[in-house]
């Protein structure tokens, strides 16, 4: 039997870091994204003093085996654990690393309280908040966020207050889960498996779905999108890629009235 990660954060934090992934049964020619783009890479599958569970070897193999694939084709920028972190992903310091790429992926565990959703840093108690987060405004400025973790996208009459701060500042899409996503021996090739759904030119939603896809556990996923009413917003959701993404002109502030999205539920 495969050894399983997967907890309970704390008070109103859902476990998160779970992967997943099958080998793509399909060959494509690997498409670079727009031209300049970069990414990045945060991980981290221990915690400081065990205040949240040990996600194991998985975690650090899903983003090394994103980080292989995407550089193939494009710029990692950097690839760092989640030490310290907290200030890189809030407006303090958000300049610093995560506002220089187009796509950021994450592992960790995650959840979403009343007015937030939450990612876990390494240090005990740490945690990004997305309510004092503004992406997309400063240096590159951030487009597309893969976020490996439980929970963070929970739908309910919550979830416009927990993202429309972060969004409002131009960033057009965020992939992650609204429920249930594993880290495991069998889910470590998810980030792989992403990335080359992005090379291959799969729109962003179906990337993130593909690459999480697992034939041992079941995995909840969802992908949504900024945009300046349905209409606006439909249309991102469906024709935005990894090679197209610019094209589409960054919703900021009072232009930025809509989010919708795509959800998966027990995706085998």
């Amino acid at each position: 039997m495969r050894k399983l990660v997967a907890s309970t954060m704390l008070t109103g934090l859902v476990a998160i870091a779970c992967a997943t992934a099958t080998d793509s049964e399909e060959e494509a020619t690997l498409q670079q994204g727009v031209v300049g783009s970069r990414f990045g890479t945060y991980c981290q599958a221990d915690f400081q003093n065990n205040w949240q569970a040990n996600l194991g070897q998985a975690a650090w193999d899903t983003c090394t085996r994103f980080n292989n694939r995407m550089d193939d084709t494009d710029t990692k920028f950097f690839y760092w654990n989640m030490h310290g972190a907290q200030s890189d992903f809030e407006d303090a310091g958000d300049q610093d690393r995560i506002e220089q790429v187009s796509l950021l992926f994450t592992d960790t565990h995650g959840g979403a309280w009343a007015d937030t959703a939450v990612a876990a840093m390494w240090d005990n108690g740490s945690l990004h908040q997305t309510k004092n987060s503004y992406w997309g405004d400063e240096q590159q400025g951030l487009y597309l966020w893969g976020a490996y973790a439980c929970a963070m996208l929970q739908i309910d009459s919550n979830t416009w207050t927990r993202w429309n701060r972060l969004m409002k500042g131009g960033m057009m899409a965020v992939a992650g889960s609204h429920g249930t996503v594993w880290s495991a021996s069998s889910t470590d090739d998810s980030g792989e498996n992403f990335a080359e759904e992005l090379q291959a030119g799969v729109a962003y939603r179906y990337a993130w779905r593909n690459g999480i896809q697992n034939d041992d556990f079941d995995q909840d996923g969802m992908v949504m999108f900024s945009g300046n009413g349905s209409s606006d917003c439909s249309s991102r959701r469906s024709g935005m890629t990894w090679q197209n993404f610019s094209t589409y002109t960054r919703r900021v502030n009072g232009s930025m009235t809509y989010l919708c999205w795509s959800s998966w539920d027990d995706i085998l």
